[in-house]
């Protein structure tokens, strides 16, 4: 073993050189190519191998009497994905039908590729064929699996079979047994998915607690730390990070936990320890700056929510982020096109059916598809309804699979964009590290997020004039292209009817728990005291956890307000939670990063919002936009003066009517006018003639 070791390592080291000597005949280049795409999977070069692979499949596409079934055998080793695996399996078998021809192929797997045998491939063809229903062949394939040199995970591949059978209570026995804790990571992982996949979520999570309690195995600990987060076993996962590797992945979940906890401060100390030992770093690979990145503006966003924050600290922040991750090499070529259809490239960490995709579906529904060709470039691949509805309207759609941002870049800079519009800015799995790298001539933030992301890269952001004042901003690298409004809504297509409201004073937030301050808490708790009869719902989906709910009971405990005048409720279907603001007498704004589209469906629900003036200017334009300039206080006095006047006399049911026909007269309720000033906007800043 140590001899095929030395042997695959001086292997390795001659075909990742770049004095590899030029091939001239099809198959002596796709002897080469592949046996350099063997390699970077073996150094875990995942980028290069991702190019290499596809490289490899074009050169077997053009034709070649260069084995295809040695492709197929990279493919079965690299792959995630079990269904695909089994495929493989059979397929393989299906090409070797003589003794002779499968020793070829046992020594070409005992030399490249040690962790498979054949009996291992007979396993993975069995449990395709009783996927296929075809359980006297899958039988035979298993008995021909049992030679195999790894007998747990030919039963692993066999128990898929039997799940399908009469014989399933065999699967839980194995389940339920130490014997399954014995098999490689990957395939607990394969079955603790099967079993969520199947309604079992439970036993799924049973069995990787078991899995880390007997062996620990640290790429089992961030499913497991997400599983007890799906849970709202927010505390649990906390308690599983420091025993896992110190990957930006990784401090980044745990960050995430602290925000659904509330604790958005811990949030911001965590992340800014992992920065501090980023720039002791000598060296970052470029696989991992995407992550960096991700977590630095994770950093970001905590920092916008945090009420303590000071104005030169954020900008201090901010520009760090540019500092970091600024590169100098850009990819953009260096003259855009000036007629013709306008290229537009939206880039998105994923097109999913989140808060946005309404926004994103109006976008490209409206857009003049005349003058302007959409290119998609999602973050990463999905297949639920929201991405195919936005993927069949966009023109052009790509998966960017790559880590590395820069071959992100050089990607996105081939399809030669007129422009590059950012839809996530330093959210969560942002993309800023790409745009980092300049892969369009033109570059826009701004849509669908309300703050800037002072990246050098970025020359321009859609906003209005009441969210960013001229003078405002010292931090802004970003010219304002102005709007009537920086955010858009559509009115729901179902009528959803106003109520008057009868029960006693019941005030909301809709808001993630990290957004809530424990500044803007304390002035709800004197709200509270003021208003003996109120109550405070607090309604978002982090507020399943106990964890959650017992950090804020305790938070408002210490001004003296009892638990009972807290409620708690979880998220709903959207025109459930559309009728649930009949049941308010107020709204209350997270601060100081505020609401956007919340703020909207509040309103048009016919129910008051009451804001803190802050950094953030977004909720003053909405609320000014409807005539209520007034309900976005510029100080905490004049904050719960408003909020004992909207008390006193609460809104009934001709005012709740009177706000939403100012809802439907306000610019944000007008999606048309302001995607036709979008464009405006672009065509002006292009130049462009069609």
């Amino acid at each position: 073993m140590q001899n095929f070791e030395s042997m695959l390592n001086a292997l390795c080291q001659k075909y990742l050189s770049d004095s590899l000597p030029e091939r001239h005949s099809p198959a002596e280049r796709l002897e080469q190519a592949y046996l350099r795409a063997y390699c970077l999977w073996r150094n875990a070069e995942t980028d290069a191998f991702s190019l290499a692979l596809s490289e490899l499949e074009t050169l077997f596409s053009e034709g070649s009497s260069f084995p295809l079934w040695k492709l197929e055998i990279l493919k079965l080793a690299v792959s995630q994905n079990l269904s695909q695996m089994e495929q493989i399996c059979f397929k393989l078998l299906n090409q070797f039908h003589s003794r002779l021809s499968l020793q070829i192929l046992k020594q070409f797997l005992e030399f490249y590729f040690p962790e498979w045998d054949i009996g291992l491939l007979w396993a993975g063809a069995s449990a395709y064929l009783g996927r296929q229903g075809n359980f006297p062949a899958a039988q035979q394939a298993f008995n021909q699996a049992k030679t195999s040199l790894y007998p747990l995970q030919v039963f692993a591949w066999w128990a898929f079979v039997l799940w399908e059978s009469p014989e399933r209570f065999k699967v839980w026995q194995w389940l339920g047994s130490n014997s399954i804790l014995a098999l490689p990571a990957g395939w607990l992982l394969h079955w603790f998915q099967h079993l969520r996949a199947q309604g079992y979520a439970s036993e799924a999570l049973n069995l990787l607690e078991r899995a880390w309690a007997q062996q620990a195995e640290p790429s089992l600990g961030p499913y497991l730390a997400a599983a007890y987060e799906e849970q709202g076993a927010y505390l649990k996962a906390l308690a599983l990070y420091p025993d896992l590797p110190q990957l930006p992945e990784n401090i980044q979940r745990q960050a995430e936990v602290y925000k659904a906890l509330g604790k958005t401060d811990q949030a911001a100390l965590l992340l800014s320890q992992a920065l501090a030992a980023y720039d002791k770093k000598q060296a970052i690979s470029l696989a991992s700056t995407l992550s960096w990145a991700r977590l630095y503006s994770q950093y970001l966003i905590c920092l916008e929510s945090l009420a303590e924050t000071l104005p030169e600290q954020r900008e201090l922040a901010f520009q760090g982020w540019n500092h970091r991750f600024a590169v100098a090499q850009k990819r953009a070529a260096s003259s855009p096109r000036t007629d013709g259809k306008l290229r537009v490239g939206y880039l998105s960490p994923d097109f999913g059916l989140h808060s946005t995709f309404p926004m994103i579906q109006t976008l490209w529904t409206q857009h003049n598809r005349s003058r302007i060709e959409i290119w998609a470039y999602s973050g990463r691949e999905r297949h639920d309804l929201a991405t195919q509805q936005l993927q069949a309207l966009s023109d052009h759609w790509l998966d960017l699979s790559f880590s590395d941002p820069a071959l992100m870049a050089e990607r996105l800079a081939a399809d030669q964009l007129d422009i590059l519009i950012d839809l996530s800015g330093h959210t969560s799995q942002s993309l800023l590290a790409l745009m980092a790298y300049q892969p369009a001539p033109i570059q826009i933030s701004g849509l669908c997020f309300n703050t800037e992301t002072a990246l050098s890269a970025i020359q321009y952001r859609f906003t209005d004039r009441l969210s960013t004042p001229q003078a405002q901003d010292t931090l802004q690298s970003e010219l304002p292209l102005f709007l009537s409004s920086w955010i858009y809504w559509s009115v729901p297509q179902q009528p959803v009817p106003l109520e008057e409201t009868t029960e006693r004073l019941h005030l909301a937030c809709l808001h993630h728990p990290g957004r809530i301050s424990v500044k803007i808490c304390e002035l709800w708790a004197q709200i509270l005291h003021a208003f003996p009869r109120s109550m405070l719902i607090f309604k978002h989906a982090c507020f399943r956890s106990a964890d959650t709910r017992q950090v804020f009971r305790e938070r408002f405990q210490q001004w003296g307000i009892a638990s009972e005048r807290l409620v708690f409720e979880c998220s709903s279907a959207y025109y459930d939670y559309l009728a649930f603001y009949n049941r308010l007498a107020l709204v209350l704004d997270a601060y100081p990063y505020h609401g956007g589209l919340t703020t909207c469906e509040a309103l048009w629900m016919g129910v008051p919002v009451l804001a803190l003036e802050g950094p953030m200017r977004g909720n003053q334009s909405l609320l000014a936009q409807v005539g209520h300039r007034e309900w976005c206080a510029a100080s905490e006095a004049e904050f719960l003066a408003q909020a004992a006047q909207l008390l006193t006399q609460p809104f009934q049911l001709k005012d709740r009517q009177a706000l939403r026909a100012k809802v439907l007269a306000a610019p944000f309720a007008h999606p048309e006018q302001i995607i036709r000033e979008i464009e405006t906007q672009l065509f002006q800043i292009c130049s462009f003639t069609t």
